[in-house]
C-alpha cells in the first residue's frame, strides 16, 4: 500500500486482516506465514480508532516512511497490536504528530510481538518503552511540516502541508530501507544509497513564509519604471 491518503476515517489506514482463501484453506486458521506487507509513503489525517492494526498472524510487516497526523480532540491508537497473536513487524522512519490525545494498544496475552522501531518520530505524544527499546534514533522535537492538518478532500486534495521545512531535523536523518519503492509520495525520487527523510517527503527542505521574513530581502530600484529586481 503506496501513495495513499486517508483522513477522518471511523478506523485508520492499515489493518492486518489477511488470510488464505477457502478454497486453498479450509482450516479456518489465519496462514501466520504471511511476510512483505508494506505500508510506506502515505499521509493518514484525523483518522480515529486503530490506525495501525496488526490483527491475523504475520511473518511480515514493514511500516515505513508515512505521516500520521491526529489533531485536538482525538484519541486515536497508533498501533494495536492483537494480544493472542504472533505478530512481526519493522517500523521505520515514520512521523507521529499528535496534538490530540492519540495512545497503544500493546499485545499482553499469549501471542508474540516481534517489534523493530527505528528513527522514527514521536512528536505530541509519549514514547513507550515498547518502542524505546528498540528504536536509538528517536526524535521527539517538532518535525517542521510547513502546514500540518491542512489536507482537503478528494483525489487532489492539498498535502503540500506535509512536505518538510529546510530546518526540519526530519530531513537527512531517517534509515536506509532496501527495495524502497524509488519514489514518494509526491514523487520525488527515494535513493537507495543516501540517507532518507522521515516520513512520506523526501525532496528537499522547504523555505517557508517564515523563513522569508527572518532574511534579508532587497527591492530595487525605487521608485521603478521598468524592471524590478528582486534580490
Amino acid at each position: 500500500f503506496q501513495y495513499s491518503y486517508s483522513h477522518d476515517n471511523s478506523e485508520g489506514i492499515y489493518w492486518g486482516c489477511n488470510t488464505r482463501g477457502g478454497n486453498n484453506n479450509t482450516t479456518g486458521i489465519p496462514d501466520p506465514e504471511d511476510v512483505g506487507c508494506t505500508l510506506r509513503y502515505c499521509i493518514s489525517q484525523n483518522d480515529m480508532g486503530d490506525l495501525i492494526f496488526f490483527n491475523y498472524p504475520s511473518a511480515g510487516n514493514e511500516i515505513y516512511n508515512n505521516i500520521f497526523y491526529i489533531k485536538s480532540g482525538l484519541s486515536s491508537k497508533i498501533i494495536h497490536e492483537s494480544s493472542a497473536k504472533n505478530h512481526t513487524y519493522n517500523f521505520f522512519n515514520n512521523i507521529i504528530f499528535d496534538i490530540g490525545n492519540a495512545t497503544y494498544a500493546w499485545g499482553s496475552g499469549s501471542g508474540v510481538q516481534t517489534r523493530n522501531f527505528k528513527n522514527n518520530v514521536f512528536y505530541g505524544i509519549p514514547v513507550p518503552t515498547e518502542v524505546s527499546s528498540s528504536d536509538n534514533q528517536i526524535l521527539t522535537s517538532n518535525p517542521l511540516f510547513v502546514n500540518p492538518g491542512q489536507g482537503t478532500f478528494g483525489i487532489n486534495a492539498l498535502l503540500d502541508g506535509y512536505k518538510l521545512q529546510v530546518n526540519s531535523p526530519a530531513l537527512s536523518s531517517g534509515r536506509l530501507v532496501s527495495n524502497n519503492g524509488g519514489k514518494d509520495f509526491w514523487q520525488n525520487t527515494v535513493s537507495s544509497l543516501t540517507v532518507p527523510n522521515r516520513g512520506a517527503y523526501q525532496g528537499a527542505g522547504i523555505l517557508s513564509t517564515e523563513s522569508w521574513a527572518s532574511n534579508s530581502l532587497k527591492v530595487y530600484p525605487n521608485p521603478v519604471t521598468g524592471i524590478l529586481n528582486v534580490s
